[in-house]
C-alpha cells in the first residue's frame, strides 16, 4: 500500500508557456519547481 507523505506529493502540470513543471515542498517548506521545456 502506497503511503500518503505530506510532503512530496507531487503533481505534473503543463503550464501556458509550454513546459512540464513538478513542484514539491520539503520537511523545512522549500518549494521546489522542476521544469522541462515541451518541444514547439
Amino acid at each position: 500500500m502506497a503511503q500518503k507523505y505530506k510532503y512530496a506529493r507531487p503533481g505534473v502540470e503543463t503550464t501556458p508557456w509550454n513546459s512540464l513543471d513538478v513542484r514539491v515542498t520539503d520537511p523545512f517548506g522549500n518549494r521546489i519547481t522542476f521544469t522541462q521545456r515541451l518541444p514547439e
